[in-house]
């Protein structure tokens, strides 16, 4: 099973570098996903959050 994950991984990437298009558009969807999702104030919030969990 894994052995097929890793023949399926690099077709992907194999998909990827013969697709420039593809490449570009993932590559920005990326970008805004970590813009959008990954601020300093939301990881603050998360951690405070984790902490809170713990002390309670």
């Amino acid at each position: 099973m894994i052995e097929d994950d890793f023949v399926i991984f690099a077709s992907r990437i194999a998909d990827l570098i013969n697709d420039p298009e593809l490449s570009t558009k993932l590559g920005k969807f990326g970008r805004e996903l970590v813009l959008k999702n990954m601020t300093g104030r939301k990881n603050v919030k998360k951690l405070e959050n984790l902490y809170q969990a713990f002390i309670t």
